[in-house]
C-alpha cells in the first residue's frame, strides 16, 4: 500500500507541487497581509496622538510665558566684496575683472603710410639641362669600378677601368712586328743604295733596281702601317680607362664590375647640379606683364633662401594643357643644395604701390558684418570695430583699400578675443 502511494506521489509531483504552491499564496493574502495592515494603522495612529500631545503641551506652556516687546534691530552695514578685483585665466590670457567687465591684454602697432610691392606667385620645378652621357669607346670587361650612384666627381675623375691585359698583348705583338719591319727596312735601303751605285756601271739592271726600290717601299709601308696599329692600340689603352667629361653628379649608372662592354654602351650619365633651370608656368593674362630679363625671387622648397634671378626666355608657344606661359630662369646651385626634380616658389613684382595703408595678418578677423579691425580709442581703455576693404597680400602683411587712413593704432595680438568697445589692456615689451 506504502509503495503504491509513493509511485502515484512520484508520478503527479508536477500536479502535487502546484497546488502546493496555490495554497501557500492563498494563506499569505488571508492571514500574514490584513495582520501587516493593521500592524501599520496602529503604527500609525500611536504617531498621531503623541504629536497631539506635544502641541497641546507647547499652547498650555505658551500660556505661562510673559509677553516681551522686541524693538526692530537694523543689520550691520556689510564691508563691501573685494573678491570682485581678481585676476583670472580664461582662453590662455589674463584677464582682469573690474566691475563684472573684463580687460583684454592686447599689443599694438602705430600704423604708417608706405611702399607696397605686390608680387605673382607661381611654383617651378628644378630641370638639369647640363648633363652628359659617357659611353664605352672600347669593348671589353669591366675590370673596376671607382664610382656609385649620386657621387659627385670632377671632370677627368676616373669612373671605371676596362681589362687592359688584351690590349697589352696586342700591343706587345706589334711592336716586336714594327722592329721586325724596322731592320727589314734599314737592310733594304741599304740594298737599294748599292743597286744605285752598281747601275751606274751596269752591274745592276735597270729591273733589278726597280725591283729593290719596290721592295723597300712595300717595308716602308709596312713599317708605317704597323706604326699606325700600334698608336691606335695606345689609345684603345688610354680610353679603358672611362673618365668623367664633366664635373657633376653621378645621376645614372649602367654597369657592374664583370660586365661585358660594347662600343658606345652607355655606362654612367653625369649631371652638372652646379647649374639648374627653372620652368615656372604663369597664367595667359600676364602676356603683357612678364618678359625676358625680369627680375624675379626664387625660393626653393625645404630652404629659407631667396634667391634673385632672371627671367632668360619665354618659350614662344603656351602650355598646351593649361594654356599658361612657360618662363625659363637659370638658377646657380654652387653649394648643391637644389636637386633636379624639386620644386621653386617664383615671385615675379607685378607692381609697386606707395603710400599704401598695410596692416599684420593678425590683425584683421571676420565678423558677420565683414573684415573688421580694432582701432584703439583714444581713452587707450577700449577699442573701435572699424570695418576694412582688404587688397592684395605679401609676407604675411595685408593692403587696406579701406577702412584706415594709416595715422591709427590698431590691436595686433588679441584681435580674436574683442568687439567693439571691449577694455583693453595693452602689454608693453
Amino acid at each position: 500500500m506504502i509503495k503504491q502511494v509513493l509511485l502515484f506521489l512520484y508520478q503527479y509531483k508536477k500536479y502535487i507541487y502546484f497546488i502546493s504552491t496555490v495554497f501557500i499564496v492563498l494563506i499569505v493574502f488571508l492571514f500574514v497581509l490584513p495582520n501587516k495592515k493593521h500592524i501599520v494603522s496602529n503604527s500609525k495612529l500611536t504617531t498621531s496622538s503623541s504629536n497631539n500631545n506635544v502641541v497641546a503641551d507647547n499652547i498650555n506652556r505658551s500660556k505661562t510665558e510673559t509677553t516681551i516687546d522686541v524693538t526692530a534691530v537694523k543689520p550691520e552695514k556689510q564691508e563691501p566684496d573685494t573678491t570682485k578685483n581678481t585676476k583670472i585665466k580664461s582662453l590662455g590670457l589674463d584677464e582682469v575683472v573690474k566691475g563684472g567687465s573684463r580687460s583684454i591684454p592686447v599689443t599694438t602697432i602705430y600704423l604708417s603710410l608706405t611702399d607696397f610691392d605686390i608680387y605673382e606667385k607661381t611654383v617651378g620645378t628644378l630641370y638639369n639641362m647640363n648633363s652628359t652621357v659617357i659611353s664605352s669607346e672600347v669593348s671589353g670587361v669591366v675590370d673596376n669600378i671607382k664610382v656609385e650612384l649620386g657621387d659627385f666627381v670632377k671632370a677627368g675623375q676616373v669612373l671605371a677601368e676596362i681589362d687592359k691585359k688584351p690590349l697589352l698583348n696586342d700591343k706587345k705583338a706589334q711592336e716586336s712586328s714594327m722592329k721586325q719591319f724596322e731592320i727589314q727596312l734599314k737592310d733594304q735601303r741599304k740594298t737599294l743604295n748599292r743597286y744605285n751605285e752598281l747601275s751606274k756601271d751596269g752591274f745592276v739592271s735597270q729591273a733589278e733596281l726597280d725591283a729593290a726600290s719596290t721592295k723597300y717601299d712595300t717595308l716602308k709601308s709596312q713599317l708605317d702601317n704597323s706604326k699606325s696599329l700600334l698608336s691606335n692600340i695606345n689609345l684603345k689603352i688610354q680610353k679603358s680607362t672611362i673618365k668623367a667629361k664633366i664635373s657633376g653628379v653621378v645621376q645614372i649608372k649602367n654597369i657592374s664590375k664583370g660586365d661585358f662592354a660594347n662600343i658606345g654602351s652607355e655606362l654612367f650619365t653625369i649631371v652638372d647640379n652646379k647649374h639648374l633651370t627653372v620652368i615656372a608656368n604663369f597664367p595667359e593674362s600676364f602676356l603683357s606683364i612678364i618678359r625676358p630679363r625680369q627680375s624675379v625671387i626664387l625660393m626653393p622648397t625645404g630652404l629659407k633662401d631667396k634667391i634673385p634671378a632672371k627671367i632668360k626666355e619665354l618659350k614662344p608657344l603656351l602650355e598646351e594643357n593649361s594654356r599658361s606661359i612657360q618662363a625659363i630662369i637659370d638658377l646657380p646651385n654652387v653649394d648643391y643644395k637644389l636637386r633636379p626634380g624639386g620644386t621653386v616658389e617664383v615671385l615675379v613684382l607685378i607692381e609697386k604701390k606707395q603710400n599704401a595703408v598695410v596692416v599684420p595678418e593678425e590683425s584683421i578677423v571676420l565678423r558677420n558684418n565683414g573684415y573688421v579691425v580694432y582701432k584703439i580709442n583714444p581713452d587707450k581703455e577700449s577699442v573701435s570695430e572699424t570695418i576694412v576693404s582688404l587688397g592684395s597680400t605679401q609676407n604675411g602683411k595685408v593692403e587696406i583699400l579701406s577702412g584706415l587712413n594709416g595715422d591709427e593704432e590698431i590691436v595686433v595680438d588679441g584681435s580674436g578675443f574683442l568687439s567693439n568697445n571691449a577694455k583693453i589692456n595693452i602689454k608693453t615689451s
